[in-house]
């Protein structure tokens, strides 16, 4: 059983693959191999692609280069955060609470509004909130300095206790949606893991 790569996807696949089975048969950088069936192996005279049929890259099983394939084009496809978007009930009152929190309102229209921060796009949305059951949450950079303030000024609105790393504040906002306020990042709490670790935790290979 193989996998198929998409025809535009190629020239990435082909030039890692290549270097691992390059005594194997010959992969050509502009001429795509093309199979129309898993019977049609590369290294085959008779490989070919039906008329009709899209050219698609046939490896054979799962190699070793499979999760070089998958880390390196989820690099290449997200870079980072673009915004989240939360749906809530009355503007106004989202607008006022997530201002308290620091954050700047950049427009507003009938159903929602744009509000930022430094490197965050935060998106209000009119409509019916179904906010999370579970652990499911935002968590939002902060200045240590904060936390006696906010402890204090949104005492309410706290939905569970800091358990873990850096100090955090975690509230609701005005339709439920569940955040954090927290003072570190991920450089942190990976060294935290250190000890004590995580029950199961397994670091990856280099």
């Amino acid at each position: 059983m193989g996998f198929y790569v998409p025809g535009y996807l190629g020239p990435v696949v082909r030039q890692a693959h290549h270097r691992r089975h390059r005594n194997r048969y010959e992969v050509k950088a502009h001429n795509p191999l093309l199979v129309s069936s898993p019977k049609d192996l590369p290294g085959k005279q008779n490989a070919k692609a039906k008329p009709d049929q899209k050219p698609r890259l046939y490896l054979p099983k799962i190699s070793p280069y499979y999760h070089y394939f998958i880390g390196k084009l989820a690099i290449l496809m997200i870079q980072g955060l673009s915004h989240i978007t939360l749906t809530i009930s009355e503007l106004d009152r989202s607008l006022q609470f997530y201002q308290q929190l620091g954050l700047k309102e950049e427009v507003r229209w009938d159903q929602g509004a744009y509000l930022s921060a430094p490197q965050l796009w935060l998106c209000l949305h009119l409509g019916q909130p179904k906010p999370s059951q579970d652990y499911s949450h935002i968590a939002f950079s902060i200045d240590p300095q904060q936390i006696p303030i906010l402890q204090q000024q949104f005492e309410s609105e706290q939905w569970q206790q800091n358990q873990s790393e850096g100090e955090s504040v975690y509230l609701l906002d005005p339709d439920g949606h569940k955040l954090e306020l927290h003072c570190g990042n991920l450089a942190s709490r990976l060294k935290s893991l250190k000890s004590p670790p995580y029950a199961g935790l397994k670091w990856p290979q280099p």
